[in-house]
C-alpha cells in the first residue's frame, strides 16, 4: 500500500514533471536552434548586400575615374579605373561564393555580371576614344549616352537584389520574433513544473546573465570609445601615444628603427568656417578614410585631433620608402572631397622623424616630427620634410 501511495505521491508527479520538462526543453531547444539558424542566415544576407554595395562601388569607381579623365586629359584618374577592374573581380568571386545559398538570387546576379562587363567595356572604349581622338571625338558623347543606360540598368538591379534580400531579412525576423514568444511560453511552461525555490533561482540567474552581458557589453564599448576618435573612428591620442609607447620601447630592447609621421591638413580651417562644422566633419571622415586606404596592416594611424593625424611605420627599408608613403598620402588628398555635391579641397602637410636617428624617446620622436612638419608647412604646405634633429 506505501508502494502504492508512494508511487502515487511521489513518483509519478515527479515521472510526470520530468516528462514535462523534458518536453519543453527539448522544444526550448528545438526554438534555439532555429534562432541560430535565422541568425545564420541574417549574416549571411548582410554579408552578401555589403559584397554587394562593394561591387557597385567599384563600379561608381571606375566611372568616376572615367570622367576625371575625360574632363582632364589627366592619366591620375585612371588610378581608380584600373584598381576598380581589380576589386570587381575579386567581389566577383566572393558574392559567386555565397550565392550558393541564394539559389533564387543568381540569374539576377549573372544579369549584373553583364552589365557589368558592359559597363566596363563601354569606359574602357571612352578611355581609348579619349586617347586616340581626344574629348571632342564624335564617338564619345554616344559612349557617355549609353554608359549612362547601362549605368541606370546596374543600379536598378543591384536595387532589386538588396530589396529582395531585404524582405527575406525581414521575414526572418518577424519569424525570430515568433520563436522568441515560444521560448517564452516554454519558460512560463518551466516555472509551472519547477518548485519555487528554483523559480527564484531561474530568475535570479536569468537577471544576472542578462545584467553581465548588459555590463560586458558597456565594458567594450567603454573601452573602445576611450581608445577611439567618435567621428573617424580612428584610435584617438590617448591609443596612439600608448602604440607609439610600445613600439618605441620594441624597438629600443631589438635595437631597431620605426617611424613616426605628423600630418597636419592644410585649408582646412576655410573649409570649415565656409561650408559649416559638419560639413568640416564629413570631409575628416573622408580624409581618413583615404589615409586608411593607403596603409598596411602593419601600419597604425590615429586621429590625435582637430585636423592632425599621426603614422607610425615599423617596417621599412629606408628613407625613400618613407618618401614615397608621403607622397602617397599628399597625392591622396588632391582629388576634391565631394559631399553633398560640394568640392572641398584639402591637402597635407607632413613632419617625419626616425627612431633612434631623430630621437631617444617616444616624447623626443613626437616632437620632431612636429618640428619636421612645421618646416613642410613653411615651406609652401602641401608637402613633406624630413626632421633636422640628429641625435
Amino acid at each position: 500500500m506505501r508502494n502504492v501511495e508512494y508511487k502515487k505521491e511521489v513518483l509519478w508527479p515527479l515521472l510526470s514533471a520530468s516528462a514535462i520538462l523534458i518536453i519543453a526543453i527539448a522544444g526550448l531547444f528545438y526554438v534555439a536552434y532555429g534562432l541560430v539558424r535565422d541568425d545564420a542566415r541574417k549574416v549571411k544576407i548582410d554579408a552578401l548586400r555589403y559584397d554587394l554595395l562593394q561591387l557597385e562601388n567599384t563600379i561608381v569607381d571606375a566611372e568616376t575615374g572615367q570622367r576625371g579623365f575625360l574632363l582632364t586629359g589627366n592619366v591620375t584618374f585612371l588610378a581608380p579605373y584600373e584598381q576598380a577592374i581589380i576589386d570587381n573581380e575579386v567581389f566577383t568571386r566572393k558574392i559567386k561564393k555565397k550565392l550558393s545559398a541564394f539559389s533564387e538570387l543568381q540569374s539576377a546576379f549573372a544579369n549584373i555580371e553583364k552589365l557589368s562587363t558592359l559597363k566596363f567595356e563601354i569606359i574602357r572604349t571612352s578611355i581609348q576614344v579619349q586617347f586616340n581622338a581626344g574629348a571632342y571625338a564624335s564617338h564619345l558623347t554616344l559612349t557617355k549616352d549609353k554608359g549612362r543606360v547601362v549605368m541606370d540598368e546596374l543600379n536598378n538591379a543591384f536595387l532589386n537584389i538588396d530589396r529582395t534580400l531585404e524582405i527575406e531579412r525581414q521575414t526572418i525576423e518577424i519569424q525570430t520574433k515568433k520563436s522568441y514568444k515560444k521560448i517564452l511560453i516554454g519558460a512560463l511552461l518551466l516555472l509551472v513544473v519547477i518548485i519555487g525555490m528554483l523559480i527564484f533561482i531561474y530568475h535570479r540567474t536569468l537577471s544576472l546573465f542578462e545584467a553581465g552581458v548588459h555590463a560586458r557589453a558597456i565594458a567594450i564599448r567603454t573601452r573602445y570609445d576611450a581608445d577611439h576618435d567618435a567621428l573617424t573612428k580612428l584610435p584617438n591620442r590617448r591609443h596612439f601615444e600608448y602604440q607609439l609607447n610600445d613600439v618605441v620601447n620594441k624597438a629600443l630592447i631589438e635595437k631597431g628603427w620605426c617611424a613616426l609621421l605628423y600630418l597636419d591638413l592644410d585649408g582646412f580651417k576655410i573649409v570649415n568656417d565656409t561650408n559649416g562644422h559638419n560639413m568640416g566633419d564629413q570631409a575628416l571622415v573622408a580624409v581618413a578614410a583615404r589615409f586608411e586606404r593607403l596603409l598596411r596592416k602593419v601600419d597604425f594611424i590615429a586621429r590625435l585631433g582637430g585636423d592632425e593625424f599621426a603614422i607610425i611605420i615599423q617596417q621599412f627599408q629606408g628613407n625613400s620608402e618613407l618618401s614615397k608613403l608621403a607622397d602617397r598620402l599628399i597625392k591622396s588628398l588632391r582629388p576634391a572631397i565631394i559631399i553633398d555635391k560640394t568640392k572641398m579641397q584639402l591637402g597635407v602637410s607632413i613632419g617625419i622623424a626616425v627612431f633612434p636617428y631623430n630621437a631617444t624617446t617616444k616624447e623626443t620622436l613626437l616632437s620632431a616630427a612636429d618640428e619636421a612638419m612645421y618646416i613642410a608647412k613653411k615651406a609652401g604646405k602641401n608637402c613633406y620634410a624630413f626632421s633636422a634633429s640628429v641625435v
